[in-house]
């Protein structure tokens, strides 16, 4: 957990500072969007028992010139037992990116930034014992996103969203040799959330 706040600080910090190094007008425009992480992954294993649950994205975007943005995304996979409350490949990044073209009602653009990934439980209350928040299977990397947005409505927005990244990430196995533990780190993407839809507001 100690490792999520460090880099969740980090991120915030380089954000921050993106910001001030680009001194922000108010008059430059920012968006929100909200939409399914997952739903290609999802519906092609409908059927599945061990199915993935339903995935989840914010993102919040500012402008720092007329083309330019800094983007901060979020993503998990919320669920819920008798005894947890989890959020599952929970991935936030800060990502600086730029407009390739813009329509009408047309809009594509690109980025690219450092991103952390955990998994998130918060074990419940019970028989004098308090709630703990904990997390495991870290993970950090670049990820890259291409997005498209088609205008419906004035100042709303269909997202479309892909997203690539790589990096290191934490796993467990039996499989080490002459080692007093089983964790290991592996270089491998964490694409729980290859293609994304969504809405886009603009505030």
């Amino acid at each position: 957990m100690k490792r999520f706040l460090l880099f969740i600080n980090l991120l915030i910090t380089v954000s921050v500072n993106g910001q001030v190094n680009n001194e922000f007008d108010n008059s430059l425009q920012k968006q929100f969007s909200i939409g399914w992480s997952n739903p290609i992954s999802f519906v092609a294993n409908i059927n599945d028992v061990n199915n993935e649950k339903i995935g989840i994205y914010f993102d919040f975007i500012a402008e720092t010139s007329a083309t330019d943005f800094l983007r901060s995304h979020i993503k998990f996979h919320p669920s819920k037992t008798p005894y947890t409350l989890e959020m599952n490949d929970f991935l936030v990044s800060i990502e600086k990116g730029k407009i390739i073209k813009s329509l009408d009602k047309f809009t594509m653009g690109h980025g690219i930034g450092p991103y952390y990934r955990t998994n998130i439980i918060r074990s419940s209350i019970g028989q004098g014992i308090q709630a703990q928040w904990n997390s495991n299977y870290h993970g950090f990397g670049i990820q890259y996103h291409l997005f498209n947005d088609i205008e419906f409505n004035k100042d709303w927005s269909l997202n479309l969203l892909v997203q690539l990244n790589l990096g290191l990430h934490q796993n467990f196995t039996s499989a080490v040799l002459n080692s007093t533990t089983n964790e290991v780190w592996e270089f491998r993407t964490a694409n729980q959330q290859l293609f994304s839809i969504g809405v886009k507001k603009k505030l």
